[in-house]
């Protein structure tokens, strides 16, 4: 018997594994830690970067949207969803309660705000930027952090080349009439108070490469962030410096022991009520002090203004998104001093607790306080001993954040760098854990 030959003009059935696009063989991992890099670089640089920072408005011209920055923030949200959908577990959600509430919380806010129409743009805008980072930081896992660490080095050397070369890569005079600024580094990024703690972060990011890898080159970074932040001039984050990535070694270290934690987290709460309470002896030249419209730089004023309104709001606050950039309905008008009333021109009050209680109120400042560093250190204390590099960075930047939001508005703020990178450390912080109990270590 003959076998007949097969035709091959006959009709092939297509593979329905091909047409459907959720099949296709793509390393979700790495497209979610790429695509956060973008997101987290966008916030640094925006979408022109080296450019001379523009005037501060006027009071009416405040309040509006920028709808590029809303378009892009809804591309990198649209791309997060696209992904999420392919590999992700809704699941994970329940594994951040907290951080739901202190958002839920931020969202009732709205129902009792000064400024509703622009409380609600706000406050959609931050359940897309703290979705987008969920979604992504979930799927990329602890991989993100050595990207975290490369887009980092990425930046840091572009702004050393860009110093010579680019005037934008400097401060000049006619940014914001300030003396002080000219010749300060900046680099690529928007600002030196954004350039200063970005290096901190960049750092931390080195160090945990360096201990992941052992590769050499990473010091070399550790060492071209410190001479940036030297010629920076970002007087904040010199100072706190030391102190943020010195606890974050000292827990490192004594990782092994959770007896050896725990007493060092007495002493740091025991020297903290020493400070507040002796804060008392101190109270009337801190209020004389207030009073000096050039204390901190200006700072004082505002914190002044802040505090006189805070009587009026003290539980519940104005509303999320409420407080600053509302135009002529900012309710900070009434409480600015008259020689001063260019404080009702900024963008932030230069304190991160006084700008949630007077926003959220008191109430939701504890909530938060104790949503985000309660529980974190809560989880940090209490662990299975383990070793992982990722505590170090996690230690250390909550540190600096704490320390941070004394002189500078970073937590809440959808499109703050120093938010979003406070928002991976507490996302992470579970896998971590999780991770480190089944090997007590892992290879990235």
């Amino acid at each position: 018997m003959v076998n007949k030959p097969v035709s091959t003009n006959a009709p092939t059935r297509p593979n329905s594994d091909a047409l459907n696009w959720r099949t296709w063989v793509i390393d979700e991992q790495f497209i979610a830690a790429l695509w956060l890099c973008l997101f987290l670089a966008y916030t640094y640089i925006g979408l022109n970067p080296f450019a001379v920072s523009e005037p501060k408005k006027e009071l009416d011209e405040s309040g509006g949207a920028n709808a590029i920055r809303q378009i892009m923030f809804l591309l990198f949200w649209s791309g997060s969803v696209v992904l999420y959908w392919r590999k992700g577990d809704v699941r994970n959600v329940f594994k951040h309660p907290a951080l739901w509430v202190v958002m839920l919380y931020a969202t009732a806010s709205v129902g009792w705000s000064v400024v509703p129409g622009i409380a609600i743009r706000r406050v959609l805008l931050l359940w897309i930027t703290t979705t987008t980072l969920f979604m992504l930081t979930d799927l990329a896992g602890e991989r993100l952090l050595l990207w975290l660490a490369r887009t980092h080095l990425l930046l840091l050397l572009i702004s050393l080349m860009s110093i010579p070369l680019l005037k934008g890569a400097r401060h000049t005079f006619v940014e914001e009439g300030d003396p002080m600024l000219v010749g300060n580094w900046k680099g690529i990024f928007q600002h030196k108070n954004t350039a200063g703690p970005a290096q901190v972060i960049s750092i931390l990011l080195f160090v945990f490469a360096y201990i992941r890898s052992k590769n050499p080159l990473w010091m070399l970074a550790v060492i071209g962030s410190l001479v940036f932040i030297g010629f920076s001039h970002s007087k904040t984050t010199q100072l706190l410096l030391l102190p943020s990535i010195g606890s974050g070694l000292l827990y490192y270290f004594m990782m092994h022991s959770r007896f050896q934690r725990i007493s060092l987290a007495l002493f740091i709460f025991a020297a903290l009520a020493g400070v507040f309470i002796t804060n008392s002896l101190w109270l009337p030249s801190l209020v004389k002090l207030l009073e000096d419209p050039e204390a901190f730089t200006g700072r004082a004023m505002i914190w002044l203004t802040m505090i006189l309104a805070l009587p009026n709001y003290w539980l519940l606050g104005m509303g999320y998104g409420s407080v600053w950039n509302v135009g002529e309905s900012n309710k900070l008008t009434e409480y600015a001093p008259l020689y001063a009333d260019w404080v009702v021109l900024n963008n932030q009050g230069h304190n991160g607790y006084l700008d949630i209680a007077l926003s959220l109120g008191l109430f939701g400042l504890g909530l938060f306080v104790l949503s985000f560093f309660g529980h974190a250190f809560w989880k940090l204390l209490f662990q299975k001993n383990m070793r992982h590099a990722y505590f170090l960075v996690a230690v250390s930047y909550l540190v600096f954040s704490m320390m941070h939001n004394f002189l500078e508005s970073t937590y809440l703020r959808t499109d703050n760098p120093f938010w979003l990178f406070l928002l991976i450390i507490i996302l992470l912080l579970p896998k971590i854990v999780k991770k480190g109990r089944m090997n007590n270590d892992i290879s990235i």
